[in-house]
Parts: structure tokens; C-alpha cells; sequence
């Protein structure tokens, strides 16, 4: 078995990068993938803040990385240094994996993939059902994609910036042929849009949530909603899966998410099928000790 105190000159290199990264979990998983699959690999975690990105991307042909996953807040900004997108990334216009082939630089995306397998894991069906998205970033486009294959019935999507809410709505129609409504930020937080007492579903795609913030939800306006999911994750429940289930709401976070968009990275690393439960393995055991 290849483990990391045996990396030789010879061992490939993969890694994520974002800022903040300290929080990630996909080096705990994604090495001892590649440990049971005795694959001379090693995966590393890169805290790459936004003005350090081109730089960053200039170095993994330099330093000969295989590939790379990309995490906040770095999914649609990276695209203009990279050569080549695979159809999904294309589609949503935001990149997760990024692989070095024959010196070209090509993204993929495989947050769609994982968040509909996440829903799928929590037995989540989207039939006829109205659901409010915060955030409109990279992300947010993968939830909406698998939302719209899932068959949900009206989504509105609520953001802090009226520029990136109407790119977002423009995208949705050209791309999904959806329709989608937007309203801002702060009448989703003082609980002033209508459209709130119809809510079934409330998902979170910002990075609010990251280091256990408190985010401000209107939860008196929101009694009829079944369901909670942050797709951002911690060690921890995030505070508003916390708060969730306070008023006995089911809500879960994005750790499955993370799980299965990780599988398919991971397919596309190495070529090889991941070990599920390997990973899942892993990544129970790290929530479980956590610090």
C-alpha cells in the first residue's frame, strides 16, 4: 500500500485549491481512496486566495500536477486560464476539477453529479416543488441543473447582487430553458417576499455557513418548509442545518455532496472507479473526531 511517508520522486500529485481551505475534507478521503487502491498518488489541500489565482494555475503544468479540485471561491473565475471545458462545465459555466492532459489545461465539473446523488441518498424528491436557492455563483448553477433533471416546479433564487441575479436568470433560460424569479438578499432576510409561505425547499449555495456564521434565516415565514439543505459543509453541522432541525425540519448539509462529486473526481484523476465506501469510510471517521 502507498502511504503518504512513502511519497517518492515518482509519486503523482493531486490537490485542491480555495480560500479558506483548512476546513476541506477531500485530502482525508481522497487519500485513503488512493491508499486502498494502492495508487502512487498523493492529494494535498492549497489555500490560494482570488489574487493569487492565475498564478496558481500557471504552476500546475510547472510542477507537474495530474489535477486538481476547485473550491470556493475560485469555480467561475478560473475558466479564463484554462484551454479546454467539458460539456457540463460549459453548460454551467463553473469549473470543480481540473486536469493537465498532454499539457492543456481542462476543466470539468462534477458538482451536478453530486449534489443529485446527494438528493438521491436522502431519499429528496423534487416533484412539484417550490424551492428558494441563496446564492447565484458556480455552485448554485450545478444545484439548479440537477434541480430542473430532478423535476422541480418553480424555483426563486434570492442574492445579494441584482447584476449576478439577472447573469444568473439570463443563464437559466438560455441554458435549462427555466424560468426563474430573483429577489434580493435583504427581503429574503427581513422575510418580505412572497413567495416565502409557499417555500417546500430552502437551499443554501453561499459560502455563509464556511465558519460556523450565523446565518439570518426567516424562519417564522418559512413554517411550511419541509427541507433544508446547505451544501456548504463543516467538520460540524453547519449553523443553519443546526437551526433546521431545531424546528424539526429535515436538513442536511453538503458532506454526501462533497462524497459523491469527490467519487467522480476521483474517476477522473486516476481512471479508476472509486472505492465508495472507502471514501465514505474515511469521511465519517474525520466528522466523527473532529476538533
Amino acid at each position: 500500500m502507498v502511504q503518504q511517508n512513502r511519497i517518492t520522486a515518482r509519486t503523482k500529485l493531486l490537490g485542491i485549491i480555495g480560500h479558506p481551505i483548512n476546513h476541506s475534507l477531500s485530502p482525508v478521503f481522497q487519500n485513503a481512496a488512493l491508499n486502498a487502491l494502492n495508487l502512487d498518488y498523493v492529494y494535498l489541500a492549497f489555500d490560494i486566495p482570488t489574487e493569487k489565482l492565475m498564478e496558481a494555475v500557471q504552476t500546475l503544468r510547472m510542477w507537474g500536477l495530474r489535477g486538481i479540485n476547485v473550491t470556493v471561491p475560485h469555480k467561475e473565475r478560473i475558466i479564463q486560464w484554462l484551454d479546454k471545458l467539458d460539456d457540463t462545465a460549459s453548460l454551467l459555466r463553473a469549473v470543480n476539477v481540473v486536469l493537465v492532459k498532454d499539457e492543456e489545461l481542462v476543466g470539468y465539473n462534477t458538482d451536478e453529479i453530486g449534489f443529485a446523488k446527494s438528493l438521491e441518498f436522502n431519499q429528496v424528491h423534487l416533484d412539484g416543488k417550490n424551492i428558494a436557492l441563496l446564492g447565484a455563483g458556480g455552485a448554485a448553477r450545478a444545484v439548479v441543473s440537477a434541480l430542473v433533471r430532478g423535476g422541480a416546479h418553480k424555483v426563486l433564487v434570492f442574492n445579494r447582487s441584482p447584476e449576478r441575479s439577472l447573469r444568473f436568470q439570463q443563464w437559466a433560460k438560455s441554458s435549462l430553458a427555466l424560468e426563474i424569479e430573483t429577489d434580493s438578499w435583504k427581503n429574503f432576510i427581513d422575510g418580505h417576499s412572497p413567495f416565502l409561505g409557499q417555500l417546500d425547499i430552502l437551499i443554501n449555495t453561499t459560502s455563509l455557513g464556511l465558519c460556523q456564521e450565523k446565518m439570518k434565516v426567516p424562519w417564522e415565514k418559512i413554517e411550511n418548509c419541509e427541507l433544508v439543505i446547505d451544501v456548504v459543509y463543516n467538520r460540524e453541522e453547519t449553523s443553519l442545518v443546526k437551526e433546521a432541525r431545531k424546528r424539526e425540519k429535515k436538513a442536511f448539509d453538503g458532506k454526501m455532496m462533497l462524497l459523491f462529486q469527490g467519487a467522480e473526481s476521483f474517476r477522473l484523476f486516476t481512471g479508476f472507479e472509486a472505492p465508495i465506501e472507502v471514501m465514505e469510510n474515511a469521511l465519517n471517521e474525520a466528522v466523527r473526531y473532529s476538533w
